[in-house]
């Protein structure tokens, strides 16, 4: 028999997806392929509540223009700008210090979201749109 393959939602004893993983390290062909395949771009890891565009924009991994690429391509798929980690960072707070930042702060600017795009994309998606706003409201464990 064949090995299975893992979900593109499988993530590590971290939380980190393989998502997370292509963001930390500027790889925007992997992060294509897993965001077509179903990959959550709002999931929080447990370590510290990164998202994908947490890492995205905060990784020392890769150049400024990747990280424009990831972050476009996250934002597309529904990532959530204002989604805060642990430490109640948005990924636009990790940008304030990086050089050549002017094109990344324009890109994670708030803007208003289209909800019923949202909620269709849930239902096609596996409702990803719930766990953000679930996180908001129940408190996390310890």
């Amino acid at each position: 028999t064949k090995a299975k393959k893992p979900p593109a939602t499988h993530s590590n004893v971290l939380g980190q997806t393989g998502l997370h993983v292509a963001c930390i390290w500027g790889n925007v062909e992997s992060a294509e392929v897993l965001i077509e395949l179903g990959a959550n771009v709002n999931a929080a890891n447990q370590f510290n509540g990164d998202t994908p565009l947490h890492l995205a924009v905060s990784s020392r991994k890769t150049t400024i223009e990747r990280k424009e690429a990831l972050v476009d391509m996250l934002l597309e798929a529904g990532a959530d700008a204002g989604l805060q980690d642990y430490n109640n960072k948005v990924p636009a707070d990790l940008v304030r210090n990086l050089p050549n930042r002017g094109k990344l702060e324009e890109k994670l600017r708030s803007k208003p979201r289209d909800i019923r795009a949202m909620l269709l994309n849930d239902v096609t998606s596996g409702l990803s749109f719930c766990q953000p706003v679930q996180r908001r409201i129940i408190p996390r464990p310890g």
